[in-house]
């Protein structure tokens, strides 16, 4: 897990990319999605994002997609298995909420209780 920072100490920018479970690449995730990623040395390590329905007046054209049970790639990080999946809809907005845990630390460990 190679990580880049900037001078301030801040995590520069990663690709994300939305996969089925065998892998698969579905999209790209970087299209300014509010997304924050803690990463713990020899522990879970969580990332969330949450993927409005428009950006721009333009519907995501994956955003049904979205499930729980499927990865999120990260370059130069890793695969994060999608946990939950929260959509909520006030009228305005319409917006889903994903909560990612670590794939690679539920392997070494065989924690079933997310697969």
């Amino acid at each position: 897990m190679l990580q880049k920072f900037n001078y301030f100490g801040e995590h520069e920018d990663y690709t994300i990319r939305l996969c089925n479970p065998n892998k698969q690449q579905i999209c790209f995730l970087n299209q300014g999605f509010q997304q924050e990623l803690s990463l713990r040395f020899n522990e879970m390590s969580e990332f969330h994002i949450t993927i409005p329905y428009k950006t721009d007046g333009e519907a995501f054209p994956y955003y049904d997609r979205i499930k729980s049970k499927k990865l999120i790639l990260i370059d130069d990080i890793g695969y994060f298995l999608i946990t939950t999946v929260d959509e909520t809809d006030d009228g305005i907005v319409k917006q889903k909420t994903v909560t990612a845990v670590s794939y690679t630390h539920l392997r070494a460990h065989e924690t079933d209780q997310y697969l």
